[in-house]
């Protein structure tokens, strides 16, 4: 089980495309595709602070963080109940070595 949850303070334009393709991790297609592909099941969750408090305050590693460094810190990324980056999301790369597998982000220009 790859269990990655990102905890956010808010929705926050600088991280916009970090932030799109860590959403079509957590669609169930993508989690039916790596099931079948690699058989292992996926747990991708994504928290804002204004939205999700209560489980802000009742995850001890999370809250913590927060008590000790305030919401400066955010966000934080837990990847299977360990925090394994604080104060800014995963990039591509990262996500393609916790997945095994490859990404491909398509930017439009305005």
């Amino acid at each position: 089980m790859i269990k990655l949850e990102y905890f956010c303070y808010k929705n926050d334009k600088k991280y916009e495309v970090e932030m799109e393709v860590f959403r079509s991790l957590m669609n169930e297609q993508f989690r039916d595709a790596y099931l079948s592909m690699k058989g292992i099941e996926t747990d991708v969750t994504l928290y804002f602070y204004e939205k999700d408090s209560y489980v802000f305050q009742h995850r001890k590693i999370v809250k913590n963080q927060i008590d000790s460094n305030g919401l400066n810190i955010l966000p934080i990324v837990v990847l299977n109940g360990k925090i394994i980056k604080q104060g800014s999301l995963l990039t591509n790369e990262e996500l393609e070595e916790i997945f095994e597998i490859g990404l491909d982000v398509q930017i439009d220009s305005q």
